[in-house]
């Protein structure tokens, strides 16, 4: 077996790999190492593991600069998982043996795997994200009887209000006012409008907008995305003067709905931190919290800065980014989002 770094003529091989490995995310798509290239200048490594010309396993890297924070070496970027996939355990600790070293060959503080399952080696564990995900089957009503009481009648008042679905959406303007308001209210820089224009046009197969209205007036929003044997929310967001309406409740069942209607296995409701808010409310539809496993290798004695949502620094950012006004927010959101991806 052989580790090496993808080239450019083995794109095709990589799709292929990833298409048949049960593990691999949407993340992991070679169109994702373009995007991130393209619009943030990230020196990718993909690496690969090979008996001949057979892939064994993949794990996508990049490199990002120095700013905000450390210089590292990530898989991947803006992504909540993408890391290390093969077909056994060797072939991983092979890869993860490859990206250590390039980490130290490339002068990167430290490196770290967005894994979505457990990986074996002796790198630091450390991540406070979960993500849910609800089980499908051909019969939705199966899901409806075994969901909390509250969540049940939230769709039926949500009902009763006469609000319209429209579940594939695909005016992203409208999107993203509500996604920057969204991320500016959370205190969270948002990745900017070119990046959402670019994943609609780049993954238009993969994703849609589904949205609620009254009057004709959006008043909840999710970004819908589509994998595999997968649906889920990759963001979803409710107007404030709206909320007593639910309408949110209703968009979220709707997909549900559709979901297994369509012959989906999975309903993937995103990345929450343990016990927050949205934590909670995921949890309450049935799905199960399943920790995602990021792992880090340090370089130096430096000590990994803590950027995730729950960090002190990230708290105190957020406590200031929420009184900018929208237009700044706008503006800044997508630099600062280059330093910590």
């Amino acid at each position: 077996m052989q580790i090496a770094i993808l080239k450019k003529e083995q794109d095709v091989l990589w799709k292929e790999y990833i298409e048949k490995n049960p593990e691999t995310t949407f993340f992991h798509k070679i169109e994702w190492r373009d995007l991130v290239v393209d619009l943030f200048g990230f020196t990718p490594y993909y690496l690969i593991a090979t008996d001949g010309n057979v892939f064994k396993g993949v794990l996508p890297l990049f490199l990002t600069p120095h700013g905000l924070f450390q210089k590292k070496m990530v898989s991947v970027p803006f992504a909540v998982a993408g890391g290390v996939c093969g077909d056994d355990r060797e072939t991983e600790k092979a890869l993860i043996k490859k990206a250590i070293e390039l980490t130290k060959s490339k002068g990167a503080d430290f490196l770290e795997l967005r894994n979505f399952n457990h990986k074996p080696g002796n790198l630091t564990q450390s991540s406070p994200y979960f993500t849910f995900m609800l089980k499908l089957p051909d019969d939705s009503e199966i899901i409806w009887k075994s969901m909390h009481n509250e969540m049940r009648r939230c769709v039926r008042r949500s009902r009763e209000y006469g609000i319209t679905l429209d579940l594939d959406n695909k005016d992203i303007k409208g999107f993203y006012s509500i996604y920057a308001g969204a991320h500016r209210f959370l205190g969270t820089p948002p990745a900017g409008f070119k990046w959402i224009y670019e994943v609609f046009s780049r993954f238009p197969e993969n994703h849609r907008i589904a949205n609620a209205y009254i009057d004709g007036k959006v008043i909840a929003t999710i970004l819908v995305r589509e994998y595999k044997d997968t649906i889920g929310a990759v963001f979803g967001h409710v107007i404030r003067d709206y909320r007593n309406m639910y309408p949110l409740y209703l968009l979220y069942w709707s997909l549900i709905e559709e979901g297994c209607k369509k012959g989906f296995k999975k309903f993937d409701f995103g990345r929450s931190i343990e016990e927050s808010g949205t934590f909670k409310f995921k949890k309450r539809w049935g799905a199960e919290p399943h920790k995602l496993n990021y792992q880090y290798y340090k370089s130096n004695n430096k000590k990994v800065a803590d950027t995730s949502q729950s960090g002190t620094a990230r708290k105190k950012f957020a406590a200031v980014w929420k009184r900018l006004p929208l237009v700044i927010v706008n503006k800044l959101g997508p630099v600062i989002r280059g330093y910590y991806p």
